[in-house]
């Protein structure tokens, strides 16, 4: 607990890259939210936005930030002056060579405890500040084969930067005890500063009744397809793996004379044209559609009139489209990965993703109305599970800022 004598923390809280895009950045949003609805007694947030975009989403919640342009010449001056040390003792070095544009930025609003609510460079050009730390995946790890792991050095300045970062971190949040136990093993990091903090469905993404229905959506009817359709959210990454479904949807036609559409949403990351390629192969035009980007709103009507969330993907250890397809009662089939059924339990079918028979099966057991409607049921609950596993770990979160507070009464703000 806080004594009488403490002042609240000058957290300074960063959400870098863009909200509406990628499931982790929702639940930097989510974040956000937490922190803003902490105690005045406990922290006194500033939230820095590193894209503009963010500051108008921010508002409509309440929020106030505050834009922080970090141009790559900047970040190259950083990086050339921590290479330096320069030691607590010798402040007038310090105060020749100078503090950088961040530092400057951050002194200002007299921070002192940042909280990076995603994987972020940042903390490398930091020395002085104690920070909170947050890992999504382990991936480059995990899953080497794929290319957007591999090319331009993505593996290498990933680790280097968990190796740099993370033995420093106060905290380090992950999503789930695999990615928990994943982190002390890959990087050595001391298991009691590691927090698990289980992802929760997107605020934006949740709608009433009334709501869905005074601004409703014919998807059928919006993009001609004349199937119930299999939804997958994601972006065209290698190792989203939509190659799977198609490769189901053909065997479904041909061996079970079932024929069934998918509908892909989601910017290119470099994989789309060899899927589009692959339809033309699998001649299943008829049956796949691609909508791109598309926003909050139509994303619900792409979920909730659909035959089942349907996602495949090799990364994790947790992913948000099955929460958001729980909150929306959507059955969920999904990839039998390392810590899938740590986020779902029984709530979903789980794919062998090196058998796409197993989605064919999959799509054959959701045409029994009694499995449909129990996998559903099962849905809430888990929901209701996670959520209350969530509460949980921001009461745990709290204790990380109480017990830094303690701390930090102990040094000058100079220093």
């Amino acid at each position: 607990m806080l004594s009488d004598y403490s002042k609240p923390i000058k957290l300074v809280v960063f959400l870098e890259q863009k909200i509406q895009i990628g499931g982790g950045h929702q639940q930097a949003l989510n974040s956000i939210l937490f922190v803003n609805s902490l105690s005045k007694d406990i922290c006194d947030p500033s939230f820095i936005v590193t894209d503009k975009e963010n500051i108008k989403i921010l508002s409509n919640y309440g929020i106030n930030s505050i834009y922080l342009k970090i141009s790559i010449f900047r970040r190259v001056i950083m990086s050339l002056k921590r290479r330096i040390y320069i030691p607590i003792s010798m402040q007038w070095i310090r105060n020749l060579i100078g503090k950088s544009y961040v530092e400057c930025f951050l002194d200002k609003l007299n921070t002192e405890l940042i909280y990076f609510t995603s994987p972020s460079s940042l903390p490398k050009y930091l020395s002085k500040y104690n920070f909170i730390y947050t890992v999504w995946d382990l991936s480059h790890r995990d899953e080497v084969e794929f290319p957007e792991v591999r090319e331009n050095f993505v593996f290498e300045r990933r680790d280097e930067l968990n190796k740099n970062i993370l033995p420093k971190s106060i905290a380090i949040l992950v999503d789930s005890i695999v990615g928990s136990k994943n982190l002390v093993k890959r990087y050595g990091v001391d298991k009691n500063r590691v927090l698990v903090m289980p992802f929760s469905p997107a605020e934006n993404i949740v709608v009433s009744n009334q709501d869905y229905e005074k601004n409703f959506i014919d998807i059928k009817n919006k993009y001609n397809i004349k199937f119930d359709y299999l939804f997958y959210p994601a972006q065209f990454w290698p190792h989203k793996n939509h190659i799977y479904i198609l490769k189901a949807l053909k065997t479904l036609q041909e061996k079970y004379n079932i024929k069934i559409g998918v509908i892909f949403s989601g910017s290119d990351k470099g994989n789309m044209q060899y899927i589009k390629d692959s339809v033309c192969e699998f001649e299943l035009s008829e049956q796949v559609v691609f909508t791109g980007f598309v926003s909050n709103t139509e994303m619900r009507y792409l979920y909730r009139q659909s035959f089942a969330l349907t996602m495949p993907s090799y990364f994790g250890p947790t992913n948000l489209p099955p929460l958001e397809a729980l909150n929306l009662g959507v059955p969920i089939i999904y990839g039998d990965i390392n810590g899938a059924r740590e986020q779902l339990h029984d709530a979903a079918i789980f794919l062998d993703l090196s058998n796409y028979h197993s989605l064919c099966d999959a799509v054959i057991s959701l045409k029994n109305d009694n499995v449909r409607n129990n996998l559903i049921e099962k849905g809430f609950n888990q929901l209701e599970y996670i959520n209350n596993k969530r509460n949980k770990a921001e009461d745990e979160f709290k204790k990380v800022f109480l017990k830094f507070n303690n701390r930090r009464d102990c040094w000058s703000s100079h220093l």
